[in-house]
């Protein structure tokens, strides 16, 4: 499960393919999830359910680490190849920012190296889908070469 801004993830990802309603749905519903294709298949999921997930790392505020959805759409890939990876689910970063105990901010690892690595491609830097920070920590320090001189 990841978080991210809705609006965002459907301008950069055109290969996930969903209707206009249910990106809407998702982006106006605080609590919405939305989930491909394999994912709905395999637990018999429907648009509309409320979906409990269980989390190991973030509670909710209240200390409870049992959240819940609502399903507002259910996406899949605009090819053989996309459809293969529609086991993911992903929910609203601003409900999970707000919601969990530890008022953790998701982001990015590191967006300046998603960026450098986007610009190769020559497309614009994919949106964070972490739902959690990690620090970043200082590169190391690289060692001092050595000159010998031949005497």
């Amino acid at each position: 499960m990841f978080c991210l801004d809705p609006q965002r993830y459907h301008d950069v990802y055109p290969e996930w393919v969903m209707p206009d309603a249910q990106w809407q749905a998702f982006a106006n519903t605080r609590t919405g999830m939305i989930v491909g294709k394999q994912l709905a298949d395999q637990f018999g999921w429907k648009i509309g359910q409320k979906i409990p997930i269980a989390s190991n790392i973030w509670p909710l505020k209240n200390g409870s680490k049992a959240w819940t959805f609502d399903l507002v759409g259910i996406f899949d890939g605009k090819d053989e190849d996309w459809k293969k990876r529609t086991s993911l689910a992903f929910i609203q970063m601003n409900y999970f920012e707000e919601a969990n105990q530890f008022g953790m901010k998701a982001g990015p690892i590191s967006s300046s190296s998603s960026s450098r690595m986007a610009a190769r491609r020559g497309r614009s830097a994919r949106p964070s889908t972490r739902c959690s920070r990690i620090p970043r920590t200082r590169p190391r320090p690289r060692p001092r070469r050595t000159s010998t001189s031949a005497s």
